[in-house]
């Protein structure tokens, strides 16, 4: 059986049982490498829900609660499925995004709330 780290391809006898990789570097590097994979995912969905929650903040602070037209935060090109959480807030679903939450209703409306 071959090595597990990507740049190894040194073969491991079969007597050796089922291990995956030759030795404890080949084992750090294939995992530092993976690491870094995960940190870079984590912080693309983190930077898409900061932006989410700027767009929302600035919505807030524009109309309050109101509801308004969604395509005002359509031209915005906001992440619709990126959300933190759900909440029932009078009776309403409401998809939260870090501070703020809103509603998307059926006729194209939204309404923003301030958590």
């Amino acid at each position: 059986m071959k090595c597990n780290y990507r740049n190894c391809y040194y073969l491991i006898p079969s007597e050796e049982g089922n291990r995956r990789y030759c030795d404890d570097d080949c084992y750090k590097a294939e995992k530092s490498f993976r690491e870094k994979g995960n940190y870079a995912n984590k912080k693309k969905t983190f930077n898409q829900i900061e932006f989410a929650e700027k767009i929302l903040s600035a919505a807030y602070k524009k109309y309050g609660s109101q509801i308004i037209n969604s395509s005002i935060i359509r031209a915005e090109n906001m992440d619709w499925s990126i959300y933190t959480g759900t909440s029932l807030i009078n009776e309403v679903d409401v998809n939260i995004v870090g501070s703020y939450g809103y509603t998307l209703f059926i006729d194209n409306t939204i309404k923003i709330y301030k958590l």
